[in-house]
Order: C-alpha cells, then structure tokens, then sequence
C-alpha cells in the first residue's frame, strides 16, 4: 500500500470506531468498493481486528525435486512392477542401499539424498508429471469362473417340484 491509501485507511479505521451503524454500513460499502476486498476481511480490517496485507500471501514453492529425481523414481517404479507409491517407498527403503551399490541406480549424491526422504503422494505427483504414459493399474484379486462352474443351480425354468414347501439350497464350503 501507498503512503496516501494507508493514511486514508487510518482516517476511515478512527472514523469507524465512532460511527453509528447506518453509518458503518455505508463506510464498508464504500470501502469495499475501492479496494474490492471481502466484506468480511474489510469489517476485520476497519474494527481493528486485523492489519491490511500488503503484500501477497501465499508464494510459489520452489522446486526441491530435480529431473533426475523423477527419472530415478520411475526406474524404481519400473524395477518394481509399478507398484502403488506407498508400497515403492517401503521397497525404497529396504533396497536403495544396494540398488545404488550394485550400479542399476546411477544418481548423484544429491539425488540419493533426495530419494531417501521422498514421500509417496510426492513420488505420485512425480510419476503423473514425468510418467511414461499409464500403466494399467494391478489388482490383487480376480473373479474365476472355475467355483461356478462347479455348483449347478436350477433357474426358475428348471423348477418343476409340485409339492408345496418344496425348498433346495446349496452350500458351498471354500477351503
């Protein structure tokens, strides 16, 4: 803010406090106008409770993941099956060491550090940003047909019982 917006920002705040309510109304109203500030903030701002900000509250993040970060995670990704990045970071932690010691990860030092503390929802932010295209993910179960295909069940066409009462059921017991 300016010399001129901040002197007129203490004049409205002295104004403020000793005017009546249509009075305030019509102050906020006018305030929030000029500035374009929430109406909210401005009544914070004009009754005391809170400062202008001046300057821009939130600010880019630098980058703390290199290119080379990112390529060294999706060959672990890749040496790994393309596992979930929560489970890549245990095997991370098992295998790191011997990965690097063994040639098959060729990072430099800072990389290493790096890949050491990275976190899995980073290591996903990584591999969306940098992937390889998408690899299908892998499930742990799969629908057979084989246990099906084992009991027979009637249909309705099928049911030609007459007596009343009549009931069939079939357990199957899974070992």
């Amino acid at each position: 803010m300016t010399q001129p917006d901040i002197k007129y920002l203490n004049s409205l705040i002295a104004r403020y406090a000793k005017a009546s309510k249509k009075e305030r109304t019509k102050m906020l109203d006018e305030y929030v106008a000029t500035t374009g500030c929430h109406r909210k903030h401005t009544t914070a701002v004009l009754s005391g409770k809170r400062q202008r900000v001046t300057h821009p509250i939130r600010r880019p993040r630098r980058r703390r993941y290199t290119d080379e970060d990112a390529r060294a995670v999706l060959d672990l990704a890749e040496l790994f099956d393309h596992i979930c990045s929560k489970r890549l970071r245990v095997a991370m932690n098992n295998e790191l060491a011997q990965l690097r010691q063994s040639g098959f990860l060729d990072v430099s030092p800072e990389c290493y550090e790096r890949l050491q503390h990275i976190s899995p929802a980073t290591m996903d932010r990584l591999r969306i940003r940098y992937g390889r295209g998408r690899v299908r993910a892998r499930g742990f179960t799969k629908p057979g047909t084989l246990l099906k295909s084992q009991i027979p069940v009637r249909t309705w066409a099928e049911w030609n019982e007459d007596r009343p009462g009549f009931c069939e059921v079939d357990l199957a017991v899974l070992s």
